[in-house]
C-alpha cells in the first residue's frame, strides 16, 4: 500500500489547507474502492481528480455552454443518459472527477449501493456528488468500472488522461503536460 492520502499530500499538490483538511479523509477512505493501492496508481489518479477540479476548488462544473460549446453538447446527448429537458445542465461535472450526465449518476449511484454503501440518489439530488465523501467514492468506483489501473500500472499518463478526459485511452486530453507534472509531483510525495 502507498502512502496515506494527507492533507499534506494535497497541499504538496498545491491545494489549500482548508479543502486538503475536507477532502483528504474522504480519498483515503475511497481509495480501496478503486484499487489503488499503488504509488503510482495513487500518483495517477489524485492527478486526474485535482487537474479535473482545480485542485478540488471546483466540484460542481462551471457553466457557460456560451464558452465552452463542449456544454451546450450535454444537452439531449443520449450517450450521457440526458433525454429530458434542462439534463445536460442539472447533470453538469461533478465531484472530483466531474461524473458527468444522467446515466453516470444513476451508474455512481447504484455502484455504490451495490457495494453496500447507502447513499443518497444522485439522479434525485445531483448536488450531493459535489460532498467530498460522495464525490470521492464516485471517482473511486468510476477508476475501478473503467480499467484505469491498467494503465496507471504502465504509468501512462497520456492513456490515463485520455480515458479521464476524452472517453479513450487513444484520444489525447485537454492539458496532458500539466496533468504529466501533477503526477510527478504526487510520485515524489507518495512514494
Amino acid at each position: 500500500m502507498t502512502a496515506a492520502i494527507t492533507p499534506a499530500v494535497l497541499c504538496a499538490a498545491g491545494c489549500s489547507q482548508t479543502i486538503a483538511a475536507t477532502w483528504a479523509p474522504m480519498l483515503e477512505a475511497a481509495r480501496s474502492f478503486g484499487d489503488i493501492t499503488t504509488p503510482i496508481r495513487a500518483a495517477q489518479w489524485l492527478a486526474q481528480l485535482l487537474h479535473e477540479s482545480s485542485r478540488l476548488r471546483f466540484v460542481v462544473e462551471i457553466w457557460g455552454p456560451d464558452q465552452v460549446p463542449a456544454q451546450a453538447r450535454y444537452e439531449g446527448h443520449k450517450g450521457l443518459g440526458n433525454t429530458r429537458p434542462g439534463d445536460g445542465r442539472r447533470f453538469r461535472g461533478r465531484g472530483p472527477l466531474q461524473i458527468t450526465g444522467r446515466a453516470n449518476y444513476g451508474r455512481a449511484r447504484d455502484k455504490m449501493r451495490a457495494a453496500g454503501i447507502a447513499c443518497p440518489d444522485f439522479e434525485a439530488d445531483p448536488d450531493a456528488l459535489a460532498d467530498p465523501r460522495w464525490g470521492s467514492l464516485a471517482a473511486a468506483l468510476w477508476w475501478r468500472d473503467n480499467n484505469v489501473n491498467i494503465w496507471a500500472d504502465r504509468d501512462n499518463t497520456r492513456a490515463v488522461s485520455g480515458l479521464v478526459n476524452r472517453g479513450d485511452p487513444r484520444k489525447p486530453a485537454m492539458h496532458l503536460d500539466r496533468r504529466i507534472a501533477l503526477r510527478e509531483q504526487l510520485r515524489e510525495v507518495l512514494g
